[in-house]
């Protein structure tokens, strides 16, 4: 039998997923906001179409296990409940203070809680399995499961919230969760850019 991990350990591995996961995000917004920017989608539209599609359902992935049902998955719910357990283990916060913060993380759960439901039912019907039904009607799960973009921004930035209050209470950690240079596809673009319009204007 494992040991139990440390609170540690699984403030750290939630913080990893909110990071990656709102990265894949970040990515796929950026991508698909040049879509109608032909001069620089039209110069790789399977790269770019792809990677944006991908990122979106890894984005899905990666909330789908924040928010598992697993006796031994690591979640947001599981972190919460050792909270409670190791309320004494919080430097920067009392035991008020914790109880306080994991009430409000619970009541934004119950608000999350159907588009945490349209995104497992996505996970189980056809990002991590290819449900018959789904194949046979796939438009079914798009009524059934409905989900934006803005959706999983909101689900994100709530989740984030969610770590960062217990995250600050324990151990005085704060500020955004975030890659230096999350957003360097930015530069990318602007290569791509630029490099067409010189190919333009060299252009007889």
């Amino acid at each position: 039998m494992g040991q139990q991990l440390t609170f540690n350990q699984i403030l750290a591995a939630i913080e990893n997923q909110i990071l990656v996961g709102k990265t894949y995000l970040q990515i796929a917004n950026g991508l698909l906001a040049i879509v109608g920017e032909w001069d620089v989608f039209g110069v790789a539209p399977t790269f770019f179409g792809l990677t944006a599609q991908g990122n979106l359902e890894t984005a899905q992935m990666v909330i789908a296990k924040l928010y598992d049902r697993g006796d031994k998955a690591v979640t947001i719910k599981a972190m919460l409940f050792r909270a409670a357990r190791q309320v004494g283990d919080f430097q920067c916060g009392d035991v008020q203070q914790v109880n306080a913060a994991i009430l409000r993380a619970v009541q934004r759960i119950i608000a999350l809680q159907p588009l945490l439901d349209a995104i497992r039912i996505r996970r189980n019907k056809w990002l991590a399995h290819l449900d018959e039904a789904t194949v046979r009607d796939p438009a079914a799960l798009t009524a059934s499961a409905n989900l934006t973009r803005e959706d999983l921004d909101r689900v994100f930035g709530e989740t984030e919230s969610i770590y960062s209050e217990i995250e600050r209470l324990f151990d005085g950690t704060v500020g955004k969760i975030r890659f230096l240079g999350g957003d360097d596809h930015q530069s990318l673009l602007k290569h791509v850019r630029l490099a067409t319009a010189a190919k333009k204007k060299a252009m007889p």
